[in-house]
């Protein structure tokens, strides 16, 4: 099957920062942060509203003028962080670059023994794609169907291992591009799992809801998969690959389907 293969090959030590480490560089908006700036963003709109109601320059001025400095001095601050936060990641990824792989002789306990690591192109430029491992080992074979709406994947021996249909969307405002909010997972045309999105102030989070067994479900936030509260894996983007890692046994269809379908 001709499939777009991603070249690349992450070391161990890219592999450990990107894991451990950019997570904790990482300074996400917090809800404090945002609940403050919108406080201050009505109090200088309810000045202005007031000023114009009762015809008073003086309160107009003020309230036009604090409403324009809140919204500079809030760009200003979330571009900063945002500039921060890339300047970290790009560093230890810089730094992780440079150091070797671990060899056979050197007794270093492998952190990701239990693991597997798969990456995809970030962005797909055909309708079929794989799946690899981090050796370029063929692990799944994913075909694009109906607009992205629909993924068959394969093995690598190109017989059937499940299908993702999308079950409810919504259109992106502005973008005319409808952004999936719910997946079903098929496996001879049995549904095994559901995939539900969820969009926060934060980031968008995701519950991924096996049939079986029922008591079982997974959640993904901020590219962290959790089981029961305990991190079992990360999704994770570097140099135009995007990453699952996750232990070996959790790599179920349902995980699998939210990373085929990212964009």
């Amino acid at each position: 099957m001709k499939a777009e293969i991603p070249d690349d090959h992450i070391t161990d030590y890219e592999r450990a920062v990107c894991y451990y480490t950019l997570p904790r560089l990482a300074n996400p908006v917090t809800y404090g942060l945002v609940i403050a700036y919108a406080v201050c963003v009505l109090e200088a709109l309810a000045v202005l509203v007031y000023g114009l109601y009762a015809e008073n320059s003086a309160w107009t001025v003020a309230g036009a003028w604090a409403f324009l400095g809140i919204v500079v001095f809030g760009m200003i601050i979330f571009m900063t962080r945002a500039l921060i936060n890339d300047w970290n990641r790009r560093a230890a990824l810089a730094a992780a670059r440079n150091v070797p792989d671990a060899t056979e002789d050197e007794d270093i306990p492998d952190p990701f023994a239990e693991h597997i690591l798969l990456r995809r192109p970030l962005h797909t430029a055909s309708e079929i794609f794989a799946c690899v491992t981090n050796e370029s080992t063929v692990a799944y074979y994913v075909e694009i169907r109906r607009n992205n709406t629909h993924w068959r994947v394969r093995t690598p021996q190109e017989q059937p291992a499940f299908e993702i249909l999308v079950e409810l969307d919504l259109l992106r405002v502005g973008l005319l591009k409808s952004h999936p909010v719910r997946l079903g997972v098929y496996e001879d045309k049995k549904k095994i799992a559901s995939v539900v999105r969820r969009n926060t102030l934060r980031a968008v989070a995701v519950d991924v809801f096996p049939t079986s067994p029922a008591d079982v479900s997974y959640s993904i936030k901020n590219g962290c998969i959790y089981l029961a509260g305990r991190l079992i894996g990360r999704i994770y983007a570097l140099r135009e690959c995007l990453y699952l890692d996750i232990e070996r046994e959790h790599a179920v269809p349902g995980i699998l389907t939210h990373f085929i379908s990212m964009e």
